[in-house]
């Protein structure tokens, strides 16, 4: 295992090797093992632990356990303690959800206080399939489909070439002690209904379901590529920016077949979700808007608009009687005036 995890570094993140780096370690057996390979490798590393305060004792323990280790091998040890059951009743989000908001905001805070551009999560292939299971039971496009991407923005996840049973079979071998997660194994959580009941059962199905899975991993990938490279071509086609503003021009999406697939793919990193409202939107009149969490899409004669919720503003207009038009950050507005 370590010889294929230098070789992975070495050929797919060769940066990692000469750079400071964060390794996020929770004290379970999967990020210990990170932490031991990164130490055999005399990589350049500081260790970062989360206390997320949901299991009392236990999470003290966690911590406890985390720093313990770090000291030991004379590695720089930061931790955050999270009151995370508050946040998630206040924010009225799960708290796995505010869980990893929390995790990956403070590791980006941590990683521009220390000066690195690298941060290394133990997420392995078992993760990524329970990610694809969960993500293709939300009804997710390709992005979803493929799992956990190995590298995102700062955060490098190294681990996931290996299956859960192989860095259990390492620490087992190094003789690697860890802790245990007593809340892996509550079933009220998605993950771990997948992670203990379907995954099994798809194993007895198909015993190779993880190889499969990685080569299926690198289909997608692939088709990802061709995809990127077409709709690249089309939003070059299709759209122009004015004033912060992105233009659509309605004509020339109508002319594609599947133009369902390629308003998906133009619009899902704006963060909506009403497919079937946008599509409407097309053939809809001038003035009618479909309202993300960041974004606004308006429809304005020949164009579909996209601009930020912050750059659409909230103001009082004083109309003269006469004007017909009015114009506005987004556009314009047609006046009329009717009588009662």
């Amino acid at each position: 295992m370590e010889n294929l995890f230098l070789n992975h570094l070495k050929k797919n993140f060769p940066s990692i090797s000469v750079s400071k780096l964060i390794i996020a370690v929770s004290g379970g057996v999967d990020s210990i093992v990170l932490f031991h390979l990164c130490l055999k490798l005399k990589l350049n590393f500081f260790v970062a632990h989360c206390n997320f305060k949901l299991r009392e004792k236990e999470s003290d323990l966690d911590e406890k356990f985390v720093r313990d280790l770090a000291i030991k091998h004379n590695i720089k040890f930061y931790t955050k303690s999270f009151n995370t059951k508050k946040l998630s009743n206040n924010d009225n989000k799960s708290i796995q959800m505010v869980a990893r908001e929390l995790r990956y905001s403070w590791f980006e805070e941590l990683s521009k206080e220390l000066n690195v551009k690298h941060i290394l999560t133990a997420h392995h292939l078992d993760d990524s399939l329970e990610t694809f299971l969960i993500n293709l039971s939300r009804g997710s496009g390709i992005d979803g489909l493929l799992g956990i991407p190995e590298v995102n923005d700062t955060v490098y996840r190294p681990l996931l070439i290996f299956k859960k049973d192989e860095i259990l079979s390492y620490a087992k071998e190094n003789k690697i002690t860890w802790r245990e997660d007593s809340s892996n194994k509550k079933r009220e959580y998605l993950r771990n209904q997948i992670r203990l009941e379907v995954i099994p059962k798809l194993k007895e199905i198909n015993p190779n379901l993880l190889d499969n899975f990685s080569k299926s991993i690198d289909r997608l990938q692939q088709s990802k590529s061709i995809i990127k490279d077409k709709m690249d071509d089309f939003i070059k086609n299709v759209s122009f920016t004015r004033d912060e503003k992105i233009y659509f021009e309605i004509n020339k999406i109508k002319k594609v077949s599947n133009i369902d697939a390629y308003l998906y793919e133009l619009l899902k990193k704006y963060n909506f979700t009403q497919w079937d409202d946008i599509r409407d939107l097309l053939d809809s009149q001038s003035g009618k808007q479909i309202i993300s969490k960041t974004h606004k899409l308006l429809k304005d004669r020949e164009y579909l608009i996209l601009v930020k919720n912050s750059e659409v503003e909230n103001k009082s207009l004083l109309i003269n009687k006469s004007s017909k038009e009015v114009a506005v950050s987004v556009g314009k507005i047609k006046v009329s005036i009717a009588k009662k």
